[in-house]
């Protein structure tokens, strides 16, 4: 076990230089609030809606399992259209579960 330590020690030095090195490249970009808030709309939202699509999808029964394969096609190579498609159309192919 202790022939690893070297290694191990290595690998943390390695990573610890890509995170100060990331860092450094972020500060000399030095991105502001505005900056911030675009990549968090023109990245993080059309993402958020992607997840949203695809975990709904999963969870939901439908009619026909081929329309479950399709939409899940769809979704996960055409992110942000086949995400809002799927919103906006596939929901409504979903079986409604009935209270009883």
């Amino acid at each position: 076990m202790s022939f690893c330590l070297p290694y191990v020690f290595k690998y943390i030095e390695y990573n610890e230089i890509r995170c100060i090195m990331i860092l450094n490249a972020l500060l000399l970009v030095r991105l502001g609030g505005p900056e911030l808030l675009l990549i968090l709309f023109f990245m993080g939202i059309p993402a958020m809606l992607w997840l949203w699509a695809l975990v709904d999808l999963l969870k939901s029964d439908f009619k026909n399992q081929t329309n479950k394969l399709v939409w899940a096609v769809v979704i996960i190579f055409l992110p942000v259209l086949g995400a809002l498609l799927y919103l906006l159309i596939g929901r409504g192919q979903k079986v409604n579960a009935v209270n009883s």
